[in-house]
């Protein structure tokens, strides 16, 4: 089966938090928490440098839900009462052997 195929149920929803994809209109509250954190994301994440803007979020959110939509990578965020807190990635895909690497 093609992963394009593949459907997951989204939303993820617990009793606090919900968890989804990451998809257009996140750019604002993305650039929001990328500047609050920004040294300490460079570490973990090489594409916070690129985001210089809330256009260049805006451009980065579109681009990860693309990607999920093409199951490429799968991007979500996790959200506290409609606040993005938090994300989680599922990267570097090799749908043969099942393989990917988790970042959050």
């Amino acid at each position: 089966m093609s992963p394009i195929l593949l459907d997951f149920p989204m939303p993820i929803t617990t009793t606090r938090l919900i968890i989804r994809p990451m998809q257009p209109g996140d750019g604002v509250q993305l650039f929001s928490q990328i500047e609050q954190s920004r040294d300490n994301l460079r570490a973990w994440l090489p594409w916070v440098d690129y985001v210089k803007c809330q256009e260049d979020s805006e451009i980065t959110a579109r681009t990860f839900y693309a990607d999920f939509i093409l199951r490429k990578a799968f991007h979500f965020v996790i959200c506290l009462d409609e606040q993005i807190i938090g994300g989680l990635g599922l990267s570097f895909i090799n749908w043969t052997i099942k393989r990917m690497n988790i970042g959050y």
